[in-house]
């Protein structure tokens, strides 16, 4: 039986706990990405005390008084690692390089809103719940309706300083990934340019655009029920080169 889509509504928006801003070229360390994604990824980095009191009324042996329970108090546990793996998806997912951008393992100095905690490697999970909103690109302040992923990873990049993300979503099936991509594309049309159209087919998408100050060139593409899209924080990065090393991942 296949599962239900949840095409016809937005997905939330959860609170930041790992490096990015948003979008593919938002998932640094991943940032962004995931960009993705992408971040384009786990816990909130500090939970809300949990606090709580209870009182026991009774007779007691003496004629009825009640007593009171003291009140318990705690802190939410530390976040923790990602994993390195999500379903089927894993380091062995993420092309060797996206252009002079190699894999990084994300560090805590990476992350802007704390909480974030490496796993010691490039690839982290994303949160199935949020990776497919969060590796689209803010290019518009419209409602958009994607759905969701079943599983998503990020991976690290950099290059003399820069960072770069990818982000790999699986989805229930080719017609959910479809989907995806055209939200994608679609938002991508609205982003500022930098001297460059993007190049969108059925199933591939270039382009060099601006992000939070930065000009970041991305690329990818969608096979069957999987969308992989990479990012890196460049102007002089070749697209088509770009979407080569991405296409690369398996």
């Amino acid at each position: 039986m296949s599962r239900r889509t949840d095409v016809n509504r937005s997905l939330p928006a959860r609170p930041r706990t790992a490096p990015e801003t948003r979008g593919v070229a938002g998932v640094i360390g991943a940032a962004m990405a995931l960009l993705l994604l992408a971040g384009c990824s786990g816990s909130p980095a500090s939970g809300p005390r949990a606090t709580g009191s209870s009182a026991v009324s009774g007779a007691s042996a003496s004629g009825g008084s009640s007593t009171s329970v003291p009140t318990a108090t705690g802190t939410a546990p530390a976040p923790s690692a990602a994993a390195s793996t999500a379903g089927d998806l894993s380091g062995k997912n993420v092309p060797s390089s996206l252009g002079s951008f190699t894999p990084a393992v994300a560090t805590p100095d990476d992350e802007e809103h704390g909480g974030f905690v490496p796993n010691g490697t490039p690839v982290r999970a994303l949160d199935p719940a949020y990776a497919a909103t969060e590796a689209l690109p803010a290019c518009s302040s419209a409602e958009v309706k994607v759905p969701r992923a079943t599983h998503g990873i990020a991976a690290t990049y950099s290059y003399k300083g820069k960072p770069g993300s990818l982000i790999v979503l699986d989805f229930n099936s080719e017609t959910d990934a479809k989907a995806w991509f055209s939200a994608f594309t679609t938002l991508v049309r609205a982003c500022p340019r930098v001297g460059a159209e993007p190049v969108i087919t059925a199933t591939t998408v270039t382009d060099r655009r601006e992000s939070a100050g930065s000009v970041w060139t991305e690329a990818g593409f969608v096979k069957g029920s999987r969308a992989t899209m990479g990012s890196v924080q460049s102007a002089d990065q070749d697209p088509t080169q770009l979407l080569g090393d991405v296409r690369s991942a398996r």
